[in-house]
């Protein structure tokens, strides 16, 4: 794949996945990708898929690269680098971190909880091409009954997204942390 741009810090050149599929048993298995990047280095892809019991399931995948150079700030065109902080002069630790499972709690009863983490408020923009995108942590569970005339859900989500996107914004201090902790009760 050949993923450019005019942008410099969106031209990634040539990007080839080379997945090796692990056959861990009859519940679960995992595909190792390491992906050579023209213009940034080796990235190195996991998914693990796994179903223990019956009714059950989830993945969890995680991505990460340690760029080969530093970045320019003069090329990171109309990004700027947050307010005091200084660019780093090493090569940046991108990664990505993402996790779902689904599980049955009974014949009406599901369990559904998820988590997502990215190491900058700008590795999905960059490197999966995902528009306005900012998130930094997101926790989600879900608990739903369902009977024939009624189904009652509870959720709760608590979200942190990025204040800019900036691949200089890596820690809690350029979110909107307070973690905006929000409980969904709903019954129909």
């Amino acid at each position: 794949e050949h993923d450019t741009s005019s942008l410099e810090r969106y031209d990634l050149g040539w990007r080839l996945r080379l997945p090796v599929f692990l056959n861990l048993g009859y519940s679960h298995d995992l595909t190792l990708t390491p992906e050579p990047i023209q213009h940034r280095g080796t990235a190195l892809g996991l998914e693990y898929n796994y179903a223990f019991w019956r009714n059950q399931s989830g993945r969890l995948t995680l991505w990460g690269l340690r760029e080969r150079n530093p970045r320019d700030p003069a090329q990171e065109n109309d990004i700027l680098t947050p307010a005091g902080q200084t660019p780093p002069s090493e090569p940046l630790r991108r990664y990505r971190a993402d996790w779902a499972h689904n599980q049955a709690l009974g014949d009406a009863t599901r369990l559904i909880l998820s988590f997502h983490h990215t190491s900058d408020g700008q590795l999905r923009h960059e490197y999966d091409r995902v528009l306005e995108s900012r998130p930094f942590r997101t926790y989600q569970g879900s608990l739903t009954s369902q009977w024939r005339w009624a189904d009652v859900a509870l959720t709760y989500e608590q979200n942190a997204d990025f204040l800019q996107e900036s691949v200089y914004g890596t820690d809690e201090s350029f979110t909107d942390l307070g973690l905006r902790p929000q409980l969904l009760p709903r019954l129909t």
